[in-house]
């Protein structure tokens, strides 16, 4: 008999012959090894601490460890560092779909005390060693925690606790001359304590002093005492002091007093000498005059408050340093102008004047010191007062009956100029040269220096 084969019958048995057998999905149930078996342990402030979990067997594993409830490693290794002390719970958790596996550490971290002595001068300033600091300066050192939280700081000078208590200290003001202080620092935190003694050797700084009259020029009249005091700012141990007029030694101490009798310009000089050889010097010039006078101008300070205007028609005006001191000037700042035609000048303000309570109509002249380099033309010291008033010559010359000689070669001569018109408030403007181009004694780009301008009484 033959076999029937139904089509659909025959084309599920095909089909069933061609596909796989299906396996359901499974994992293996992890198994871990830990290298911390204890549940407690104990590390220290500021030390690595490896924590490892090996995985024997376990496969799609979610891997976590976790210091108090955070995540910090997502594999079988943490390594950690605490920086405070305290109590630390450390949890470790593996786990797929057939299982998983925890572990649970509780870490009591304790401190340290690890502390050295630095300073500006020395890294790492020894127990029993020693230092050197400037007079009259904060003692600057720092306490270095190395290793170690919640330090108290605590500094003495001298067996007497500071008011500091951090571990930069450097709120002892070291007082002048040499010395030596003992200083005395103790760290402690929850370990313990840690304690260092030094000492600081105080050094004098070099001899400097300060006076009671800085500026470098002094007016006087005849009959006036002249007196300044030195003032020793540092370095002052062993320090020994002079004081001469034009070489002649008045004082030994720290004051220099002088009546000055006849008129005449000195030379004041102060020399110092400290124990170790530090110098210190400093000169004045005193004129002394017998005839009231007022200073309007000095230029030490490159500014005259609007009584010397520096101006000039086709003039270059300018503060310079003084190009040849001497016994007449030995001022440092001048006033420099370059003329064309003879027509640099300065302004004398009758205004500004009478703002610094000074009455111009009580003086009879002005006098100031010139400089004139030297120069193929003669140069006149003419003072033209403006406003149609006649030109003013310095006393002494005479550019009509002297008109081919230079009066001055290169040095400072000091020029009076009798003004009876003073006394009319109009501005008055010094000239120390004025010449003729025309006729080959002009004074294009030549250079005149002024300097100490004062009001007079005859």
């Amino acid at each position: 008999m033959k076999k029937i084969i139904y089509p659909l019958l025959a084309a599920s048995l095909a089909l069933a012959a061609c596909t796989p057998d299906v396996k359901p999905l499974s994992f293996t149930a992890p198994v871990v090894e830990f290298a911390q078996t204890e549940a407690t342990l104990s590390v220290s402030v500021g030390e690595p601490f490896t924590f490892r979990a090996d995985i024997v067997e376990g496969d799609g594993l979610t891997v976590g460890w976790y210091v108090d409830g955070v995540l910090e490693s997502s594999n079988g290794t943490l390594e950690y560092t605490w920086h405070e002390p305290g109590t630390y719970k450390v949890d470790f958790s593996a786990s797929n779909g057939a299982g998983s596996v925890a572990k649970a550490y509780t870490v009591n971290v304790s401190d340290k005390l690890d502390i050295f002595i630095s300073s500006e001068s020395v890294y790492e300033i020894a127990d029993g060693g020693k230092i050197e600091c400037l007079e009259q300066s904060y003692l600057a050192v720092y306490a270095v925690v190395v290793e170690g939280s919640n330090v108290r700081h605590e500094w003495s000078v001298d067996g007497t606790v500071q008011d500091c208590s951090e571990a930069y200290f450097n709120t002892y003001w070291l007082p002048a001359g040499k010395g030596t202080h003992a200083i005395k620092y103790k760290g402690s935190n929850a370990v313990g304590s840690v304690e260092y003694g030094f000492t600081v050797d105080v050094q004098e700084r070099p001899l400097t002093v300060s006076f009671s009259n800085e500026a470098s020029t002094i007016a006087c009249l005849v009959g006036t005492t002249v007196e300044i005091t030195a003032t020793v700012d540092y370095g002052g141990t062993g320090a020994e002091h002079s004081w001469t007029v034009d070489d002649e030694v008045v004082s030994d101490g720290l004051v220099f007093s002088k009546r000055f009798d006849t008129a005449g310009s000195y030379t004041l000089t102060y020399k110092g000498v400290n124990e170790k050889g530090d110098e210190a010097e400093r000169t004045w010039t005193i004129n002394v005059s017998s005839r009231e006078e007022v200073l309007l101008e000095d230029y030490e300070n490159g500014s005259s408050n609007g009584v010397i205007v520096r101006q000039g028609s086709g003039a270059a005006v300018s503060i310079v340093d003084n190009p040849s001191p001497d016994a007449v000037n030995g001022s440092a700042k001048v006033m420099a102008a370059t003329g064309n035609s003879g027509s640099g000048y300065m302004g004398l303000m009758y205004d500004a004047i009478e703002k610094l309570g000074i009455d111009p109509t009580q003086y009879d002249g002005i006098k100031v010191d010139l400089y004139i380099p030297s120069s193929p033309y003669p140069f006149y010291p003419a003072m033209d007062q403006k406003d149609g008033n006649p030109y003013v010559y310095a006393n002494g010359f005479d550019k009509n009956a002297d008109d081919d000689a230079p009066y001055a070669w290169d040095k400072w001569i000091t020029v009076d100029y009798d003004l009876p018109l003073l006394k009319e408030k109009h501005q008055i403007q010094p000239r120390a040269f004025c010449g003729d181009n025309s006729n080959g004694k002009g004074t294009n780009g030549s250079v005149v220096y002024y300097d100490n301008v004062y009001l007079y009484k005859k």
